[in-house]
């Protein structure tokens, strides 16, 4: 019995069709771009984390972009990134030329407060996130309570930067999810961790990791600083011991409000681009900075600037984004209450 070729022949035209649209699209994406600049806007002043990655980028992505386009970073600071925010959604070419480096708690802060807002982040296309915010609750050696668990029998207070920062409000939301008994003392302007070695408090409610692991790697070694928790969706790579915050959940809406609250270290330092770009502008854009995160060159000058890379491909990202900015109503009342300051805070 003979065996047809046909299916085989049909396989071999769609691959080729395929090839030659994907040809066509860099064709197509080359003759856009070319002569063009593309605008990264950092939703913070010069000098900061996000400003840091945003020049970065606009150093090395446009080598990976058919046509070389330039770049130029534009600084728009202001309400948590909402300005930056605003114009990316409104006011920004929708074709590409525009992308947007935003505070990594704009999902979050949109969900628990949706007032005076002038654009809706479920609408924003997420292109790639460089590094994850790590941040993590820690205590001195000598506390009363060394873990979550001791923490519900043993009161520690914790030194917290604003009541309104995540410092300050996921400890209470500890208190009034999981039964802890963290006292939250916010206020703080100096380094709160040399606040704990001095006894001033037992604990830091939230610090970054990477300073951390920096400027206290001795004391780190010698086991003198203990975590209590990771405030991410997923526990870290350098710390695969310390719990995420999901895991504390004792049902499973109480693990989707952890879920949101930890999305802020996981959004990180995160790629956006305006609601009405182009698909295939996008899917070309996510393969640029897929390709820029393993260019030597860009290694070597993160690596100069010590900027950390924990890449998360734009797909990725965008499903994350989309099941936070997706949670039931339940989940979202339920963060915005447990995480409410304290009466009496200043």
């Amino acid at each position: 019995m003979g065996i047809s070729i046909a299916p085989v022949r049909r396989l071999t035209a769609t691959a080729f069709l395929l090839a030659c649209s994907a040809a066509f699209a860099r064709v197509e994406a080359a003759d856009f771009y070319q002569g063009k600049t593309i605008s990264n806007i950092v939703g913070f002043g010069p000098g900061g984390g996000y400003d840091l990655y945003a020049r970065l980028v606009a150093k090395h992505l446009g080598n990976h972009i058919p046509g070389n386009p330039g770049f130029v970073v534009r600084n728009m600071p202001g309400a948590g990134s909402r300005i930056a925010g605003n114009f990316l959604s409104n006011v920004a070419a929708q074709d590409g030329t525009v992308l947007g480096f935003l505070s990594s708690a704009i999902v979050l802060d949109q969900l628990l407060d949706p007032s005076e807002r002038r654009f809706d982040t479920r609408n924003l296309i997420w292109i790639g996130r460089l590094n994850d915010i790590a941040q993590v609750a820690v205590v001195w050696h000598t506390a009363p309570a060394l873990t979550v668990e001791q923490a519900k029998e043993k009161q520690i207070v914790l030194a917290a930067s604003s009541p309104l920062n995540l410092s300050a409000t996921l400890p209470l939301a500890f208190n009034r999810m999981v039964g802890t008994k963290f006292k939250v003392v916010p206020g703080y302007t100096t380094d709160m961790v040399l606040a704990m070695q001095r006894g001033e408090t037992d604990g830091v409610g939230g610090t970054s990791w990477e300073p951390l692991k920096v400027t206290y790697a001795s004391l780190l070694k010698d086991n003198l600083i203990r975590m209590l928790y990771m405030m991410g969706i997923e526990r870290h790579p350098d710390l695969p011991d310390v719990p995420s915050l999901p895991e504390f959940g004792r049902t499973e809406e109480d693990k989707q409000v952890f879920r949101l609250l930890g999305s802020i270290s996981d959004i990180g330092r995160s790629i956006v681009a305006g609601p009405g770009t182009p698909m295939d502008r996008v899917e070309m854009l996510r393969g640029a900075v897929a390709e820029m995160i393993k260019d030597p060159a860009f290694i070597a000058d993160a690596a100069q600037l010590q900027l950390g890379i924990n890449y998360l491909p734009g797909p990725a990202l965008q499903r994350m984004v989309d099941q936070l900015t997706g949670s039931p109503s339940v989940v979202i009342e339920k963060a915005r209450a447990v995480t409410a300051p304290q009466v009496g805070s200043k």
